[in-house]
Protein backbone atom coordinates (compact mmCIF):
# COMPACT_ATOMS: atom_id res chain seq x y z
CA UNK A 1 0.00 0.00 0.00
CA UNK A 2 0.97 3.70 -0.27
CA UNK A 3 1.79 5.75 2.56
CA UNK A 4 -1.30 7.10 1.92
CA UNK A 5 -3.93 4.37 1.39
CA UNK A 6 -4.82 1.96 3.76
CA UNK A 7 -6.71 -1.49 3.32
CA UNK A 8 -9.18 -3.37 5.90
CA UNK A 9 -10.72 -6.39 6.32
CA UNK A 10 -14.36 -6.87 7.98
CA UNK A 11 -15.59 -10.16 8.62
CA UNK A 12 -19.52 -10.33 7.59
CA UNK A 13 -22.23 -9.22 10.70
CA UNK A 14 -18.95 -8.06 12.66
CA UNK A 15 -19.95 -4.63 14.07
CA UNK A 16 -17.95 -3.04 11.01
CA UNK A 17 -19.34 -4.98 8.19
CA UNK A 18 -22.96 -3.91 9.92
CA UNK A 19 -22.24 -0.49 9.23
CA UNK A 20 -21.08 -0.35 6.08
CA UNK A 21 -24.00 -3.06 4.89
CA UNK A 22 -26.75 -0.18 6.74
CA UNK A 23 -24.51 2.20 4.12
CA UNK A 24 -24.98 0.25 1.38
CA UNK A 25 -28.82 -0.05 1.62
CA UNK A 26 -28.72 3.51 2.44
CA UNK A 27 -27.08 4.06 -0.88
CA UNK A 28 -29.38 2.27 -3.16
CA UNK A 29 -32.41 4.00 -1.53
CA UNK A 30 -30.44 7.10 -2.91
CA UNK A 31 -29.50 5.79 -5.86
CA UNK A 32 -32.16 3.87 -7.03
CA UNK A 33 -34.50 6.81 -6.67
CA UNK A 34 -32.00 9.11 -8.96
CA UNK A 35 -33.21 8.77 -12.60
CA UNK A 36 -30.39 10.27 -13.34
CA UNK A 37 -27.64 7.31 -12.09
CA UNK A 38 -30.19 4.95 -13.47
CA UNK A 39 -29.88 6.44 -17.30
CA UNK A 40 -25.80 5.91 -16.49
CA UNK A 41 -26.15 2.85 -15.03
CA UNK A 42 -28.48 0.98 -17.83
CA UNK A 43 -25.98 2.88 -20.42
CA UNK A 44 -23.25 1.15 -19.37
CA UNK A 45 -24.93 -2.46 -19.91
CA UNK A 46 -24.13 -4.59 -23.15
CA UNK A 47 -27.68 -6.80 -23.74
CA UNK A 48 -25.67 -8.53 -26.71
CA UNK A 49 -22.68 -9.38 -28.53
CA UNK A 50 -22.96 -6.58 -31.14
CA UNK A 51 -22.68 -4.01 -28.52
CA UNK A 52 -20.35 -5.92 -26.90
CA UNK A 53 -17.87 -5.72 -30.22
CA UNK A 54 -18.83 -1.74 -30.41
CA UNK A 55 -17.30 -0.43 -26.90
CA UNK A 56 -15.67 -3.40 -25.41
CA UNK A 57 -16.37 -2.26 -21.77
CA UNK A 58 -19.24 -2.58 -19.85
CA UNK A 59 -21.35 -4.72 -17.63
CA UNK A 60 -22.37 -7.75 -20.28
CA UNK A 61 -26.06 -9.74 -20.62
CA UNK A 62 -23.91 -12.74 -19.50
CA UNK A 63 -22.41 -11.35 -16.12
CA UNK A 64 -26.02 -10.12 -15.67
CA UNK A 65 -27.31 -13.92 -16.58
CA UNK A 66 -29.69 -12.68 -19.07
CA UNK A 67 -29.86 -14.00 -22.93
CA UNK A 68 -28.56 -11.40 -26.12
CA UNK A 69 -31.38 -9.47 -26.67
CA UNK A 70 -32.00 -5.88 -27.89
CA UNK A 71 -31.34 -3.24 -26.34
CA UNK A 72 -34.73 -1.73 -25.97
CA UNK A 73 -35.82 -4.95 -24.48
CA UNK A 74 -32.85 -4.99 -22.26
CA UNK A 75 -33.79 -1.43 -21.11
CA UNK A 76 -37.42 -2.23 -20.20
CA UNK A 77 -36.31 -5.76 -18.36
CA UNK A 78 -33.67 -4.16 -16.49
CA UNK A 79 -36.02 -1.04 -15.41
CA UNK A 80 -38.73 -3.62 -14.04
CA UNK A 81 -36.09 -4.54 -11.18
CA UNK A 82 -33.80 -1.31 -10.81
CA UNK A 83 -35.83 -0.34 -7.42
CA UNK A 84 -34.53 0.38 -3.66
CA UNK A 85 -36.27 -2.98 -2.48
CA UNK A 86 -35.02 -5.12 -5.39
CA UNK A 87 -31.83 -3.84 -5.07
CA UNK A 88 -31.22 -4.27 -1.59
CA UNK A 89 -32.54 -7.89 -1.12
CA UNK A 90 -30.11 -8.98 -3.55
CA UNK A 91 -26.94 -7.22 -2.41
CA UNK A 92 -28.00 -8.37 1.18
CA UNK A 93 -28.26 -11.93 0.09
CA UNK A 94 -24.69 -11.58 -1.83
CA UNK A 95 -23.11 -9.56 1.25
CA UNK A 96 -24.35 -12.60 3.67
CA UNK A 97 -23.14 -15.13 1.30
CA UNK A 98 -19.82 -13.14 1.43
CA UNK A 99 -16.52 -13.81 3.82
CA UNK A 100 -15.66 -10.29 4.41
CA UNK A 101 -15.79 -6.84 3.33
CA UNK A 102 -12.68 -5.34 2.33
CA UNK A 103 -12.28 -1.79 2.54
CA UNK A 104 -9.47 0.28 0.79
CA UNK A 105 -9.04 4.13 1.72
CA UNK A 106 -7.41 7.25 0.57
CA UNK A 107 -5.91 9.61 3.22
CA UNK A 108 -7.31 12.55 0.79
CA UNK A 109 -9.71 12.82 -1.83
CA UNK A 110 -6.68 13.86 -4.49
CA UNK A 111 -6.19 12.50 -7.93
CA UNK A 112 -2.97 11.44 -7.50
CA UNK A 113 -4.18 9.64 -4.48
CA UNK A 114 -7.02 7.75 -6.18
CA UNK A 115 -4.29 6.30 -8.69
CA UNK A 116 -2.08 5.13 -5.97
CA UNK A 117 -5.13 3.52 -4.92
CA UNK A 118 -5.64 2.24 -8.13
CA UNK A 119 -2.48 0.17 -8.21
CA UNK A 120 -3.07 -1.45 -4.38
CA UNK A 121 -6.34 -2.74 -5.66
CA UNK A 122 -4.31 -3.87 -8.37
CA UNK A 123 -2.61 -5.93 -6.30
CA UNK A 124 -4.98 -7.17 -4.22
CA UNK A 125 -7.43 -8.13 -6.68
CA UNK A 126 -4.51 -9.70 -8.57
CA UNK A 127 -3.75 -11.71 -5.07
CA UNK A 128 -7.02 -12.52 -4.20
CA UNK A 129 -7.48 -13.96 -7.49
CA UNK A 130 -4.27 -16.46 -7.16
CA UNK A 131 -6.23 -17.59 -4.43
CA UNK A 132 -9.41 -18.07 -5.68
CA UNK A 133 -11.37 -15.51 -4.02
CA UNK A 134 -14.09 -14.16 -5.30
CA UNK A 135 -14.96 -10.58 -5.28
CA UNK A 136 -17.35 -7.73 -5.88
CA UNK A 137 -18.00 -4.03 -5.75
CA UNK A 138 -20.41 -2.66 -3.59
CA UNK A 139 -20.24 0.75 -4.75
CA UNK A 140 -22.72 3.36 -2.96
CA UNK A 141 -20.71 3.93 -0.09
CA UNK A 142 -18.12 5.35 -2.48
CA UNK A 143 -19.88 7.01 -4.68
CA UNK A 144 -21.95 9.47 -2.62
CA UNK A 145 -20.60 11.71 -0.50
CA UNK A 146 -22.86 12.58 2.27
CA UNK A 147 -22.64 8.26 2.94
CA UNK A 148 -19.00 8.38 2.77
CA UNK A 149 -19.13 10.88 5.34
CA UNK A 150 -21.50 9.36 7.26
CA UNK A 151 -19.89 5.84 7.58
CA UNK A 152 -16.19 7.79 8.50
CA UNK A 153 -16.84 7.74 12.32
CA UNK A 154 -18.75 4.52 12.19
CA UNK A 155 -16.29 2.59 11.39
CA UNK A 156 -12.05 2.88 12.24
CA UNK A 157 -10.81 4.16 8.95
CA UNK A 158 -9.35 7.46 10.23
CA UNK A 159 -11.44 9.61 8.62
CA UNK A 160 -10.02 8.51 5.20
CA UNK A 161 -11.92 8.01 1.47
CA UNK A 162 -13.80 4.52 0.99
CA UNK A 163 -13.75 1.91 -2.05
CA UNK A 164 -15.23 -0.99 -0.76
CA UNK A 165 -15.57 -4.64 -1.90
CA UNK A 166 -17.10 -7.95 -0.56
CA UNK A 167 -15.01 -11.20 -0.67
CA UNK A 168 -15.50 -14.86 -0.53
CA UNK A 169 -15.47 -18.25 -2.35
CA UNK A 170 -18.25 -18.20 -5.57
CA UNK A 171 -18.18 -19.86 -8.68
CA UNK A 172 -16.66 -18.78 -11.91
CA UNK A 173 -18.60 -15.85 -13.26
CA UNK A 174 -18.06 -14.89 -17.26
CA UNK A 175 -15.35 -12.09 -17.55
CA UNK A 176 -16.52 -8.79 -18.69
CA UNK A 177 -14.85 -6.99 -21.71
CA UNK A 178 -11.86 -4.53 -21.09
CA UNK A 179 -9.78 -1.66 -23.68
CA UNK A 180 -6.85 -1.97 -24.64
CA UNK A 181 -4.11 -0.39 -22.70
CA UNK A 182 -3.48 2.30 -25.18
CA UNK A 183 -6.73 3.55 -24.91
CA UNK A 184 -6.84 3.58 -21.02
CA UNK A 185 -3.08 5.21 -21.29
CA UNK A 186 -4.28 7.85 -23.29
CA UNK A 187 -7.07 8.81 -21.16
CA UNK A 188 -5.25 8.40 -18.11
CA UNK A 189 -2.55 11.21 -20.16
CA UNK A 190 -5.26 13.71 -20.08
CA UNK A 191 -6.76 13.63 -16.34
CA UNK A 192 -3.59 13.74 -14.74
CA UNK A 193 -1.05 16.78 -14.70
CA UNK A 194 2.53 16.45 -15.73
CA UNK A 195 5.22 14.84 -12.74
Amino acid sequence: MQENNHSYLFPVNSPSANALTECIMKGHEIQMNDKAFKKELIAWMRFNRAEIRKTNDGLTYQAMGFPSIPRFMGKRLVGSFLNPGEQNAGDWKKINFSSHLALLTTKNNTVSEWVDLGGSLKRFLLKATGLQIARAYIDPPCEIESLANELKPKIAINNEYPALLRIGYAGAMPYTPRKAVREIKRVFRLLLPPR
